[in-house]
């Protein structure tokens, strides 16, 4: 029984409770399939598989691929913006055999797995466990008798098993090492990327804060687990030593989840003179000097912190849990140590007026560093979700437009969906200046950079 595993066409951020169309310019490894394929490979060995990167195809190549691989099983990822489009694998499968299982992963079918099914009436399984490795291994396992956290038919039924046979969250120090060999290394690039080539890796999977209320977080990925040190150090060297990775980016919701496993972990890449330079995302309510230092001694060049907004009470609604002064305290210690930044903010969060967002372009110009002004989108199955839902503010269930880089799909009663969108165009917009220009050219450290950069300005001057 052979697998394939397609990351559909499109260019959407489908990993781990992400959304929407790329903004800037980049590509990541398609990193949900390297996680569920490494599993399968330490868990039946026997099965072989293949994972296919379709987001710069099209349906016509996905149908060539099934016919050269002819698989048994076909496994497919999906996220609220892109759920409609990434449904046409089912038909595209169906067109080669009609035999083919399917099988649909992705956080939001949490909430949308009945909708997927009956969207697809040919899809056979969608697996509803925002963390999908042990429910697919059991299908696998067990002839697809579904037990365990999906939405399968009986007949002319659809069924739900939200039951998980495990007495906790998913093991992280079970699930191996990512299947890293399965894709081309050399294809991937992040805009921020100091050296070639690229990849991503994890160290944790949810969130020591995990509170929240715009976040998948919460409801889907705790608690918090941290990986071995020992994996991680293992799986550094083999990207290194066989695919000529030196660049990493740290897919997890914080790097700095936990202090001490931190210092272990820093510590071992520098001890062990691991090649490689690195960016992760930074919570800014603990960051200790000491910390940076051992980041930038272990290889660490850029951060991105999560402001959201530069308005108390956005952040107590929302409840972050970071003020303005905690991000403000980061910055000077990261321009000390040397280590350069971007923040996060969104717009469109409960509490959102044209001030609060004045409020919040003011304090990241006056920070002098770049950002992200992103529309806030109600991922199905989040509290922010059913907050806007239960308060009527709900514009459409057309999922292809809750996309962080369209107008809201939602109204306030203090600010439309299109007001905040145009403040968002703005934010971006204040980018254009010669002040930040010019510090944008001076940071580039490369060519492709450069290339993605110029591509990225492209994009927000049209409105891409």
């Amino acid at each position: 029984m052979d697998v394939l595993f397609i990351e559909p066409p499109g260019r959407y951020l489908r990993i781990m409770g992400s959304l929407g169309k790329h903004k800037a310019d980049f590509l990541w490894q398609p990193f949900d399939h390297l996680v569920m394929a490494g599993y399968l490979r330490k868990e039946i060995p026997e099965i072989e598989f293949k994972i296919i990167d379709a987001r710069d195809e099209d349906f016509k190549y996905v149908k060539k691929m099934v016919r050269r691989y002819k698989p048994a099983v076909v496994v497919f990822n999906t996220c609220v913006t892109s759920i409609d489009n990434d449904l046409k694998i089912v038909d595209t499968v169906r067109e080669v055999n009609e035999d083919i299982v399917t099988i649909a992963t992705g956080q939001v079918l949490k909430a949308l797995g009945i909708y997927a099914m009956k969207k697809s009436k040919d899809l056979d399984f969608a697996i509803i466990d925002p963390e999908p490795e042990y429910a697919l291994i059991q299908l696998l396992k067990t002839n697809f008798n579904p037990k365990t956290g999906v939405c399968y038919r009986d007949g002319d039924f659809i069924k739900k098993i939200t039951k998980l046979p495990y007495s906790n969250k998913i093991d992280v120090n079970e699930l191996g090492i990512p299947a890293h060999d399965m894709v081309d290394n050399t294809k991937y690039y992040d805009i921020f990327q100091r050296r070639k080539n690229f990849a991503l890796v994890y160290g944790s999977r949810g969130c020591r804060y995990g509170l929240c209320s715009f976040c998948s977080c919460p409801r889907n990925y705790q608690p918090m687990r941290l990986r071995n040190i020992n994996t991680i150090i293992e799986e550094l060297k083999w990207l290194v030593n066989d695919f000529d990775v030196h660049d990493i980016k740290w897919w997890d919701a914080e790097i700095n989840q936990d202090l001490e496993w931190c210092k272990n972990l820093f510590s071992r890449i520098t001890e062990e003179e691991i090649d490689i330079v690195w960016q992760a995302n930074l919570r800014a309510d603990l960051v200790p000097m000491w910390l940076l230092k051992l980041m930038k001694k272990a290889g660490c060049y850029h951060v991105s912190i999560g402001l959201e907004s530069a308005n108390l009470t956005i952040l107590k609604n929302v409840r972050k849990g970071i003020t303005p002064d905690m991000i403000e305290r980061t910055v000077r210690k990261l321009k000390n140590v040397g280590i350069d930044f971007m923040l996060y903010s969104l717009v469109g969060l409960p509490g959102e007026t044209k001030e609060t967002i004045e409020e919040t372009r003011k304090f990241i110009y006056n920070l002098g560093c770049p950002a992200t002004f992103g529309i806030a989108v109600p991922n199905p199955g989040t509290e922010f979700y059913d907050w806007i839902v239960s308060n009527g503010y709900l514009r459409t269930n057309d999922y292809s437009k809750f996309d962080t880089g369209k107008p809201p799909v939602y109204d306030y009663l203090s600010i439309s969906s299109e007001e905040m969108y145009e403040e968002s165009k703005k934010g971006y917009r204040m980018f254009l200046t010669p002040k930040y220009v010019v510090k944008t050219l001076f940071n580039i450290r490369s060519f492709r950079q450069l290339k993605t950069v110029l591509k990225t300005g492209i994009k927000i001057i049209r409105g891409d």
